[in-house]
């Protein structure tokens, strides 16, 4: 095998060039003997050994070795873990979203009564006669609406959220630096993420009457700038055990692209391509009761085509070992924080991305999630108006309807009358 010379780069020559100078002398050709261990050939799955003297041993059932995962950080790791891994990571971690799902029925149960006592929608009542009181007690909603106005006003100004703040000692460069980057933020806010006030309002209306909403913080793949989202308050999934987004052990993200929100992702390299078909579920019903409640309040109906249907998928930021297969973890049995995307439908892994910091030696997790509580709850969710208020809406309203139907039954000029029968 032939070796190059080596050169150096001295300091640049008068015209600027750099000159290369010979480390030290060599000569133009050098032989160098590499030894390569022979490998053993594979033929129709089956590999083939052949030993030193000259048998040759067979081996039906040889074990595969993963390839090795390039060292970039940001890498998609589920391009480089064998499927049979990844399938296994996709049914234990659904397995504990769903768990997830049961521990906090009540909590959501709750919410959804909450929100219908609102009374976006009118009830056409046929008990205890046709025509009966269908109305709520407007009780929830002026507390949530007030809650909501006074928010926006106070954290959506017109003229952006951000005002700088300087900790201590404040020259006059400083302040101009601080100026910059607050009016560039403001600018970003109101006219370069045209999405940020709206999103923001619709989270406010949650926030009060819920308790608990969620904003995810990202750099979006298609788009190409930073963004955040606000998460629908069912479409963010935490285990019982959970206290804080730093500590919860499986945080997991619903979302719900359309056929073109994957296909662009795919494109972009932030999903791999594993020939997901259309959306099975044309109506994308579902049994969570707040989504249910939510669909019921706003007048919406799930979409009965395919084109307007969407995928479900779990985005779970959780701590997992991938036996080796991670060749920047080098202990196996330490999990370490990863983000993992699974379709909800095939169990499918799409994509697997480290989830800490290049330089971090101790690889923390990093939280892209922000938590809004509204009051602090007994665990992980808050509490809002759903839980405090409910009782006495709920009472509200039944006294007015009895008030109403009441009112109704005396006015009705039809019926019979017992005789002796006194009127009040």
């Amino acid at each position: 095998m032939r070796a190059p010379r080596r050169h150096s780069i001295a300091p640049p020559d008068s015209a600027g060039e750099p000159v290369f100078a010979p480390l030290d002398p060599m000569p133009d050709e050098v032989e160098i003997d590499l030894s390569l261990a022979p490998g053993p050939s594979m033929v129709e799955g089956a590999a083939l050994h052949e030993m030193a003297d000259g048998t040759v041993e067979v081996d039906l059932t040889p074990q595969q070795v993963p390839p090795l995962v390039p060292v970039e950080h940001g890498a998609n790791l589920a391009n480089f873990i064998p499927d049979s891994q990844l399938q296994n990571v996709a049914a234990e971690i659904i397995e504990g979203i769903d768990e997830d799902k049961t521990s906090r029925q009540q909590w959501e149960d709750q919410a959804a009564t909450g929100m219908k006592l609102m009374g976006f929608n009118c009830e056409d009542r046929t008990f205890p006669f046709n025509g009966a009181s269908g109305v709520y007690d407007t009780l929830m909603a002026e507390a949530v609406l007030r809650m909501q106005a006074i928010a926006y006003g106070e954290l959506l100004p017109p003229n952006g959220p951000v005002k700088p703040q300087i900790i201590g000692e404040a020259p006059d460069a400083l302040q101009r630096l601080a100026q910059r980057q607050a009016t560039w933020m403001n600018y970003y806010f109101t006219k370069g993420a045209p999405e940020y006030y709206p999103d923001f309002d619709q989270m406010l209306l949650y926030w009060p009457l819920i308790g608990s909403t969620f904003k995810k913080i990202y750099q979006d793949p298609v788009l190409t700038r930073p963004v955040a989202t606000f998460i629908m308050p069912s479409d963010f999934i935490a285990p019982y055990t959970a206290t804080a987004l730093e500590t919860a052990a499986r945080l997991t993200n619903v979302i719900r692209p359309s056929v073109r929100e994957l296909k662009l992702r795919t494109l972009a390299g932030f999903y791999r391509d594993v020939g997901l078909p259309p959306p099975s579920d044309l109506t994308t019903q579902t049994s969570e009761p707040l989504k249910q409640q939510t669909d019921a309040s706003t007048g919406l109906q799930p979409a009965s085509t395919i084109k307007s249907s969407t995928y479900t998928f779990y985005e779970t930021s959780c701590f997992w070992d991938f036996e080796g297969a991670d060749p920047l973890v080098t202990e196996r049995g330490l999990p370490v924080p990863y983000i993992v995307t699974i379709d909800n439908d095939s169990q499918k892994v799409l994509s697997v991305y480290r989830n800490w910091r290049v330089a971090d030696p101790t690889m923390q997790r990093r939280v892209t999630y922000a938590h809004y509580r509204f009051f602090p709850g007994f665990g992980f969710y808050g509490t809002g108006y759903a839980h405090i208020l409910g009782g006495m809406a709920k009472s509200a309203t039944t006294q007015r309807r009895q008030i109403e139907d009441s009112g109704t039954l005396n006015n009705f000029p039809g019926g019979l009358r017992v005789k002796g029968m006194r009127m009040d």
